[in-house]
């Protein structure tokens, strides 16, 4: 049986769309529409970064 078959919606784990990098801060956007975007994010928590507050016209906390 194909992956597309065992999961025909294409439903994924976040953790297996980003890659974690060690000493860094990785982001990608997962969604991309004209209403808003959604971004997500692997940090180095060993590396004492801090993701800064932002806003944007359509900003939601998940």
């Amino acid at each position: 049986m194909s992956e597309e078959e065992k999961n025909p919606a294409g439903v994924r784990k976040l953790k297996e769309l980003i890659l974690y990098q060690e000493n860094s801060v990785v982001s990608r956007e997962i969604v991309s529409k004209e209403t808003g975007t959604v971004t997500l994010f692997a940090f180095d928590c060993d590396r004492g970064t801090d993701l800064l507050s932002h806003s944007s016209p359509c900003s939601r906390n998940l």
